[in-house]
């Protein structure tokens, strides 16, 4: 049987992309096919962020089904506070049976970048 390959990133500033890069996000769909990806952001203000990222990932046609979820998270700088919602987050998402993660968490939390 095989595994779901699913991918688990936050997105913000950085993910936009610019003239001359697509942003950390986009690249890892240069490289790597998923079957579903959630793109998470911390604050109203990176959702539009995250819809590009959705749509442009969808164009490349290297992830089946595409999530787009606000974790509430106050200081996206504090690592105490980021780990134990994102643990909270994946366990939403049982059964793990059969099923790869990949957790992406740099380029959306400035604590991570």
């Amino acid at each position: 049987m095989n595994k779901t390959n699913i991918l688990i990133t936050f997105v913000a500033t950085h993910d936009a992309g610019d003239n001359k890069s697509d942003g950390p996000v986009i690249n890892i769909f240069k490289k790597f096919k998923y079957d579903k990806t959630f793109l998470l952001y911390s604050d109203d203000k990176f959702f539009n962020i995250a819809k590009h990222v959705k749509k442009v990932i969808a164009k490349k046609d290297k992830c089946t089904e595409i999530i787009i979820k606000k974790l509430d998270i106050v200081n996206p700088t504090d690592h105490n506070e980021i780990y134990p919602k994102l643990l909270n987050f994946c366990k939403t998402l049982k059964p793990l049976k059969n099923k790869k993660f990949t957790a992406a968490i740099a380029s959306g939390t400035p604590a991570m970048q």
